[in-house]
């Protein structure tokens, strides 16, 4: 008998349409066959709470940085030690004569001495040291920074002391020293511990230095853009800040107080966008001047606002060379750069009476910009958006999410793959915010697929590894436990790859081992008229194992009657089976952790029955 292809996933088309199925889990679309999906492996240290935000910045050295956000703090990865850096903007110090300008604020145990502008220790037991009561807030991520000179002996280690101590980094040499420590409850007072025997040595320029607790609402995400070496960040309630990629050392810094309370934010050519604005209102825009990221005044050096009359707020904006598609709840427009002119931007509404109601789902590629509009999967066009999803995915999306989540789902691209993704929570998964699905769309070839991941995942994003050679693996664990094979992309740290976070908070890829694939065909006569009796059917795959089974109906309306699954033969790699009916249907089990490259259709075994 013929080879039987498996058909697009198109759960929304009928059962008998050969064109098209409504099982295919857990691979990819490719022109004439299915690949693979690999399994997600964790990477880094977990995030302190649930991502609400990610960002892959550019570095002026082609050096990618990853950057994410939780409710109250935002981060970068640390590629030496896959922790995560708190670099959110540094609020007032609250230690006292930290330069010891006077002897005065601070408690000093036996031996130790303020003079000079220093503070002396001077062969200090152990566990004695120099104090200063502080009002610490538990949960608070502070910045201690401080300078030892004349070091001979011992050690000190900065301690937030009070209920239960929490120490930094012990030091016991010349330098400059800055380190993070988060109160614990109970902290009330912050001290240089002697420590390693009797301590001799001096400090100066000491500080502790809250880190911004940002107010992040649970059912917000921060919104990222670049401008130059800065990224700009923005979560709607707090000012917007930004972070220079050009300094080591820096932290985000408040952008300007001039600038809005945004909940959007983009680049256009020398402009920054931001819209749904804290001030003028959730159907409202306002751009920075040109070239001059920090200057909001309007209808100055360009500086200028807009606010739309109708059509709901904006959800969000996909800019593009001359300007920026502005996606409404119920429109669609484009503002269009026009610097000739005091205009600046020059709006028209290209879409009426459609938008999105999901302002995470907006996904900006090379290949389109793509979103979920109220109806279904739209690719950007004017007059009239394409609709990717209709007839195919629409109505099994809306079925299989969980109604109440539709806002929260999320769109990324997978640069690798020419692919996008739609992440969401199906009403199966009982955690909220979270993703237990992801829809994928090949926008290259036109085809969709379902992913169900081998893990929850909080969030998807473009990352990088810091490109590892065979040394510096060693950072990572040995040969045989590493995450990834040698010849994964994820190691090579130049191009971005697809990426998310698990329900631990982890940074990982999908550079795993493939994860399980079940795959379908439509229910298909095999003799026009007449009974088919099927003793099995070969897989078209380089997967070596394999599983399978097969449904018969001897009418249409009948409920298929699913035979028992088998194994593949090791020797023909016939999968043996018992099916005689007027249609069948074929399923295709490939189970995870295999190698396998390409899955094509399957090629029954049998012979054509007489008539019923």
């Amino acid at each position: 008998m013929s080879l039987i292809q498996f058909a697009q996933f198109g759960p929304d088309r009928s059962d008998f349409d050969p064109n098209y199925t409504s099982t295919l889990e857990n691979v990819l679309p490719a022109a004439d066959s299915f690949l693979p999906f690999p399994g997600f492996t964790p990477l880094t240290n977990a995030l302190p709470g649930r991502p609400q935000g990610t960002f892959l910045a550019v570095q002026g050295n082609g050096v990618w940085l990853p950057i994410a956000a939780t409710g109250n703090a935002l981060y970068k990865l640390n590629f030496t030690t896959l922790g995560w850096d708190n670099i959110s903007e540094l609020e007032a110090d609250i230690i006292l004569t930290g330069d010891f300008a006077a002897d005065v604020n601070w408690t000093k145990d036996a031996l130790v001495t303020i003079s000079a502008g220093k503070a002396h220790f001077t062969a200090v037991a152990n566990t004695n040291g120099l104090s200063q009561t502080l009002a610490l807030t538990a949960g608070v991520t502070y910045k201690v920074s401080f300078t030892v000179s004349s070091y001979s002996a011992g050690a000190i280690t900065p301690t937030l002391t009070g209920g239960t101590p929490v120490a930094g980094t012990t030091v016991n040499a010349n330098g400059t020293y800055a380190m993070h420590i988060i109160a614990a409850t109970g902290n009330t007072a912050f001290k240089f511990i002697a420590s390693s025997g009797p301590t001799t040595l001096n400090i100066d320029d000491v500080k502790v230095e809250p880190l911004a607790q940002y107010g992040t609402p649970a059912a917000n995400r921060w919104s990222f853009t670049q401008f130059g070496d800065w990224v700009v960040a923005t979560n709607g309630v707090d000012p917007i800040v930004y972070f220079d990629l050009a300094d080591p050392t820096a932290v985000f810094v408040q952008l300007s107080p001039d600038a809005p309370r945004a909940r959007n934010i983009d680049t256009v050519g020398d402009f920054i966008f931001t819209s749904f604005l804290d001030t003028l209102g959730d159907k409202a825009a306002q751009w920075s001047g040109l070239n001059a990221p920090q200057h909001w005044e309007p209808r100055k050096r360009s500086a200028d606002f807009q606010v739309f009359p109708d059509d709901g707020e904006i959800m969000g904006t996909a800019s593009f060379e001359d300007g920026i598609v502005v996606f409404h709840e119920h429109c669609i427009r484009e503002g269009t750069l026009d610097l000739a002119t005091p205009l600046i931007f020059r709006f028209q509404k290209t879409v009426e009476q459609h938008g999105t109601h999901a302002r995470n789902s907006i996904i900006s590629t090379g290949g389109g910009t793509f979103y979920l509009s109220q109806d279904g999967f739209y690719k950007y066009a004017t007059p009239n958006p394409i609709k990717i999803g209709v007839e195919r995915v629409d109505r099994f999306f809306f079925d299989d999410c969980d109604f109440n989540e539709t806002y929260y789902i999320y769109g990324f691209e997978d640069p690798a793959r020419a692919c996008v993704y739609w992440a969401y929570r199906s009403v199966e998964n009982q955690n909220d915010q979270t993703f237990d699905r992801l829809l994928a769309y090949n926008y290259g070839i036109d085809r969709w697929s379902l992913i169900k991941p081998d893990t929850i995942l909080t969030a998807i994003c473009d990352s990088v590894t810091p490109g590892y050679t065979l040394e510096l693996l060693d950072n990572v664990g040995n040969l045989d436990d590493l995450p990834f094979s040698l010849d994964s992309r994820a190691w090579s740290g130049s191009l971005p790859v697809f990426a998310a976070f698990d329900d631990d908070y982890r940074l990982g890829f999908f550079s795993g081992d493939p994860v399980a694939a079940r795959l379908q065909t439509a229910d298909i006569a095999l003799s026009e008229g007449r009974r088919t009796y099927v003793k099995g059917f070969r897989p078209l795959t380089d997967a070596t194992t394999t599983s399978g089974r097969v449904a018969t109906k001897d009418f249409p309306g009948q409920p298929r009657n699913w035979k028992q699954s088998a194994n593949n033969s090791t020797v023909t790699g016939l999968i043996p089976t018992i099916a005689s009916g007027q249609m069948h249907r074929f399923e295709l089990s490939i189970p995870a952790g295999q190698n396998w490259t390409h899955v094509h259709g399957v090629e029954p075994e049998g012979q054509p029955e007489g008539h019923r």
